[in-house]
C-alpha cells in the first residue's frame, strides 16, 4: 500500500501507480533478503523508501497541486520509518538525500523549498527525539555493542523464517541454513 500510494501521487495515476507498487514489491532483492537471508529490519526498511521518494520528489520538483497530506510530512515519515528499522539504511538514505539536495542546489534560493525542508527537519528530530537521544546516549558511553555473541546463534536449534518455504531441509541450498 504504501508502495502504491507513493508510485501513484508521483504519476497521478493508479494504474501506474499498481505497476509500480507490483514490481516494487516483487523485485528479487527484497525476496531474497525476507526469505533467503531473513533480513526483516531491511524488508523494513526497504518498505518506508517510497515515502522517502516521493518526499523528495514533492520537495525539489514541486508538487502543483495541494495535497491533503504535504510532501515534506510523507519525507518525516518515511525517514522515521526506515530510522526505526535498519539503522545502516537510515545512513544510506541520508547519504542519498543530501547527494540529491547538492544537485538541486538552485532550489535553495527558494523560500517554499527552505520552509519545506526545515519543516522535514523539526519534525523528524521532534518525532524521533526519544530514539536519537538513546542511541546518542549508547554510542557516547561505550556500552554500545555491535556484535556481542561473536558469531554464536541465538537459538542453537532454531528455526529461520526462510526454512519455512523450503521443501526439503538436507539437499541443496538449504542445507547452509544451518538445518545440519
Amino acid at each position: 500500500l504504501v508502495a502504491y500510494y507513493s508510485f501513484q501521487r508521483i504519476w497521478k495515476d493508479a494504474y501506474t501507480g499498481l505497476l509500480g507498487a507490483a514490481v516494487y514489491c516483487t523485485a528479487i532483492y527484497r525476496c531474497a533478503l525476507l526469505y533467503g537471508e531473513t533480513e526483516l529490519g531491511e524488508v523494513l526498511a526497504i518498505l518506508f523508501i517510497p515515502l522517502v521518494i516521493v518526499g523528495v520528489y514533492e520537495l525539489l520538483l514541486g508538487s502543483m497541486e495541494e495535497e491533503k497530506i504535504p510532501g515534506w510530512v510523507l519525507l518525516t515519515l518515511g525517514l522515521t520509518g526506515v530510522l526505526h528499522a535498519q539503522m545502516f539504511a537510515f545512513v544510506v538514505v541520508c547519504i542519498t538525500l543530501v547527494i540529491a539536495l547538492f544537485i538541486a542546489v538552485k532550489k535553495w534560493k527558494e523560500k517554499a523549498f527552505l520552509a519545506s525542508l526545515g519543516k522535514t527537519a523539526v519534525s523528524f528530530m521532534v518525532w524521533n527525539v526519544a530514539y536519537l537521544y538513546t542511541a546518542f546516549y549508547y554510542v557516547k558511553s561505550g556500552q554500545f555493542v555491535l556484535n556481542p555473541f561473536a558469531g554464536q546463534r541465538i537459538q542453537e536449534k532454531g528455526l529461520q523464517v526462510a526454512q519455512l518455504f523450503m521443501g526439503f531441509y538436507q539437499a541443496g541450498p538449504s542445507h547452509d541454513f544451518g538445518t545440519q
